[in-house]
């Protein structure tokens, strides 16, 4: 999977839901346009390492059911 996704920009960031979003220092809409330098699982969420020194954590919201 990293294999697709590192060294590709982000395209745009929807948030579906404005409570689904817990921290955005700098905004989010910040992180278009930056590529994927990195990508790596801390425990359930998956972490993006952009170029200009960002980060996107996500989590899936998979609850196993």
């Amino acid at each position: 999977m990293a294999s697709r996704i590192v060294g590709q920009p982000i395209e745009r960031v929807t948030i579906a839901h404005p409570f689904l979003l817990r921290t955005a220092a700098p905004p989010i809409d910040a992180i278009v346009g930056r590529r994927v330098a990195a990508l790596r699982r801390v425990g359930k969420r998956i972490v993006l390492a952009l170029d200009g020194g960002l980060v996107a954590a996500l989590h899936p919201m998979i609850a196993g059911r």
